[in-house]
């Protein structure tokens, strides 16, 4: 087949594919043959916690004997997932039926699991979505656990490991979760080296990490989405415009001075998940780490921070002479009385559309980590409010209130999408935004508390009101990745190949050069004919970036 034809070919299937509604996506999928075209590797950042021991918000559960758990999951047997393990470590895949099956041969009072007990594994959400995405054909994945990665940054073999695959690449790694064990809280995992490797390893083809280096930068700061969220509020319509109070800990009078409630404290990180606390306003422990209270031993302040890179050629916004996107300062801000009270909503949106919503209620819970949780229902949630001091309300009015939730989760997304389409780039294949209301009432106003970009969030596997194996929001979410980044090689044409060789050499030769002057093209319209230029290198390595 013709190198240059076939290029035309799967650009255009390309763009069909990633135009199209998911029922066209499916037939266009099930008539392609090919190999894949697209190469992930997969690796999490730091050193997460046992899943065997969390089996909650952010696991699957697969048993490899059930016969109907879809074909992602029976597609692989026991030892897959015993070598998945080994590969990505149990932080991400644990196989806990296993373990405690032979933990009890040691330990005769403990109990020896039967049935599904005795095989059952734990799989991390951002896993199965991306095995979800390998079932289409469009990608290939390699996984791999932080060990091999640092070793790889360490002696540099991440370039030619890369190189030799011979396709485009995406590395897939995320930083801010999963949970990393206690004991290595205080660990560093300088990506620095792997953003420089990738960009040494782009030639042939295209190599990009996702989430990009600026995104990543953003999220593990914590301030940058902050600032996002109280930027697209102050432009917002007056029932989407409420806000708990913030103080971005700079040196100088707090912004909440006087405040008497509980506060949250984000710390920030460039190496590591930054970490929430909370407690009174008034807390000593908590006072000290902000650089705006006298008392302060805020180690993270500096003199130069931080900030996220941008390259010269991106359209800017309105929000870009006002971001201050630093790696290295604890804000604190207000925690409303009804999140502990009402409870918080986690709204779950794939491609821009709210597709799940779930409410969690702390209060009267023994341990703050196993709260009550439920599907959110409209009529259940919003009717009667006697509890809180106010009357019940009628059905119909409880459903505009749902459909008040969701048109300003909608709202928000577009902002966020609008404040900067880089550093939210993720978000517009998934999110999981945290909302509270400002009070617990029929005229309580929607109000986002944080945002989960999806290769980082938590989003709840075993959804209430799904049924087993509880993966429809990884799978989902897994197609889409291998839609808008995937692409599949279509096998040569019949009759191809009977020609003299040297003809096809030529021919191929000849295309290949082309291919070649067109993804120099592609980096010079980036780079605008400066290599040397650091904001540059950025916006090169992000070529392979999904629109």
């Amino acid at each position: 087949m013709d190198a240059k034809l076939a290029k035309e070919e799967l650009q255009g299937l390309g763009t069909t594919i990633i135009n199209s509604p998911p029922g066209l996506e499916a037939d266009l999928e099930e008539e392609l043959e090919g190999e894949p075209g697209v190469h992930v590797i997969f690796c999490s950042i730091g050193t997460p916690e046992d899943l065997s021991d969390e089996q909650g918000a952010r696991s699957n559960l697969v048993v490899p004997t059930d016969p109907h758990k879809g074909e992602m999951m029976t597609s692989m047997a026991s030892e897959d997932w015993e070598k998945l393990e080994e590969d990505v470590g149990p932080g991400m895949c644990s196989n806990a039926g296993k373990k405690r099956t032979e933990e009890a041969k040691d330990n005769p009072l403990l109990e020896t699991p039967t049935g599904p007990d005795a095989v059952s594994v734990w799989v991390h959400t951002v896993l199965v979505a991306l095995l979800w995405a390998r079932t289409t054909g469009r990608i290939s994945l390699e996984c791999h656990d932080w060990g091999w990665l640092a070793t790889k940054l360490q002696d540099g073999s991440l370039v030619s490991h890369i190189q030799l695959l011979d396709k485009p690449v995406v590395v897939f790694t995320h930083m801010r979760r999963p949970h990393w064990r206690a004991e290595n809280w205080k660990e560093e995992c300088n990506t620095d080296r792997l953003y420089a490797l990738v960009k040494r390893a782009s030639g042939k083809h295209k190599v990009r990490c996702y989430p990009a280096q600026d995104e990543v930068i953003a999220d593990c700061g914590r301030e940058f989405d902050v600032r996002a969220l109280d930027a697209i509020a102050k432009e917002a319509p007056a029932n989407f415009s409420w806000r708990p109070r913030v103080c971005y800990g700079e040196p100088g009078p707090c912004k909440m001075a006087g405040y008497r409630g509980d506060m949250f404290v984000l710390a920030p990180s460039d190496t590591g998940p930054g970490q929430t606390y909370h407690g009174p306003a008034d807390s000593p422990e908590l006072l000290r780490l902000l650089g705006c209270q006298p008392q302060s031993n805020d180690m993270t302040i500096r003199p130069s921070p931080r900030s996220i890179p941008r390259g010269k050629n991106r359209q800017s916004t309105f929000a870009a002479a006002n971001r201050v996107a630093t790696v290295g300062r604890h804000i604190h801000l207000e925690k409303p009385a009804s999140l502990e009270s009402f409870g918080e909503i986690y709204v779950i949106m794939i491609d821009g559309k709210v597709t799940h919503k779930i409410i969690t209620v702390n209060e009267g819970c023994k341990e703050p980590k196993d709260p009550y949780r439920s599907g959110l229902d409209p009529v259940r949630t919003f009717k009667d409010w006697t509890s809180y001091g106010h009357d019940e309300v009628t059905d119909d009015q409880a459903k505009a209130k749902g459909a008040e939730l969701d048109e300003f989760c909608t709202y928000m997304y577009n902002g966020l999408i609008g404040y900067d389409p880089v550093n939210f780039e993720t978000l517009k294949h998934g999110l999981k935004m945290d909302v509270g209301m400002s009070e617990p009432s029929p005229d309580g106003k929607f109000f986002v508390l944080g945002l989960g970009r999806w290769p980082g969030a938590d989003l709840y596997a075993p959804y209430p009101g799904t049924t087993a194996p509880y993966d429809e929001i990884p799978r989902a979410l897994g197609k889409l990745f291998a839609r808008k980044f995937g692409f599949k090689i279509p096998p040569p044409r019949e009759g191809e190949g009977e020609e003299s060789d040297e003809s096809d050499d030529s021919e191929d030769s000849e295309a290949e050069e082309e291919e070649e002057e067109d993804q120099v093209e592609e980096v010079e319209e980036v780079d605008d004919g400066d290599e040397e230029d650091e904001e540059d290198e950025e916006e090169e390595v992000e070529l392979y970036r999904a629109d």
